[in-house]
């Protein structure tokens, strides 16, 4: 906005194009599938391990605007061509983690407070083509 003053009365006048041009319409976001599975083996009573493999398919994460179009939400394709659709490959994350608790040896001895120690990798992939 800018604020100028003739005389005393103050002109305010917009920036905005008069053009400018508000509209509404319904949106629907898709979210891609993803399935994941896990396990965690118990080695003692102080060492767990775990691990777990996830796969996401890329290709139905997308929004459908007003008109019944789908875009991809990863490079903005339009999915109803064809010629121009982009075909994601499918990502896999895999997790390991690992859990050592500090139980004491004497097993009469109070606990005030039971410490673990937590740790663990990942390799997580992004969405790509081809």
């Amino acid at each position: 906005m800018i604020n100028l003053s003739l005389g005393m009365y103050p002109v305010t006048r917009s920036l905005i194009s008069p053009s400018f041009e508000c509209r509404r319409e319904r949106r629907a976001v898709r979210f891609p599938d993803t399935l994941a599975a896990g396990v965690a083996f118990r080695v003692s009573d102080k060492l767990t391990l775990a691990l777990d493999v996830s796969r996401t398919d890329w290709n139905d994460f997308y929004v459908k605007d007003g008109a019944g179009r789908k875009f991809s939400l990863i490079d903005a394709t339009d999915l109803s061509d064809p010629r121009t659709r982009t075909d994601m490959d499918p990502t896999y994350t895999v997790r390991f983690g690992t859990e050592y608790v500090f139980i004491p040896k004497n097993p009469t001895e109070e606990i005030k407070r039971l410490w673990s120690l937590r740790g663990g990798l990942f390799y997580d992939e992004e969405p790509a083509t081809g």
